[in-house]
């Protein structure tokens, strides 16, 4: 993957992320830029089975499988959403904003606790850097020498 130094200098001087650049020597500044410090929402299609498989703990998977259909029974968009959960529908989106926003509902009408929602919610979250962002390789301190001496 070859770096675009343009972009890379746009990143440095304009900061658009208040990463915090400004008078960081180029290594700070690399340092910065590969620090896996923010997350990433994904698509990530989550089966019962998949759901099961990939809990810490196979009881809460299916305790979180059973309070989603019991809240099926009493509200139809649950119940629309309860029935792709099957592998055979491919799955729910765990990071669709409806998908958020359903849980969120759901743990302020006391079907779920905060901490059930969330550990759903972080099936679809990874850890990246500002420069995996960005598209970016891993940042080298000369990368951000050569973007100044390019564009400065």
């Amino acid at each position: 993957m070859s770096i675009n130094y343009q972009a890379l200098y746009g990143e440095v001087v304009n900061d658009p992320a208040n990463i915090g650049y400004s008078g960081k020597s180029d290594e700070e500044i690399a340092n910065l830029l590969n620090l896996k410090n923010r997350t990433k929402i994904n698509d990530v299609r989550v089966t019962d089975r998949m759901l099961i498989g990939t809990y810490d703990d196979p009881v809460a998977a299916e305790t979180f499988l059973q309070k989603l259909e019991a809240a099926a029974k009493v509200n139809p968009l649950v119940a629309r959403v309860v029935s792709w959960i099957s592998p055979s529908e491919g799955g729910i989106d765990a990071g669709h904003p409806n998908t958020i926003a359903m849980l969120d509902v759901l743990v302020s009408s006391g079907v779920f606790t905060t901490d059930e929602a969330t550990k759903f919610k972080n099936l679809a979250q990874t850890t990246v850097s500002r420069a995996d962002e960005l598209g970016f390789p891993p940042v080298l301190s000369g990368y951000i020498t050569k973007a100044r001496l390019q564009n400065g």
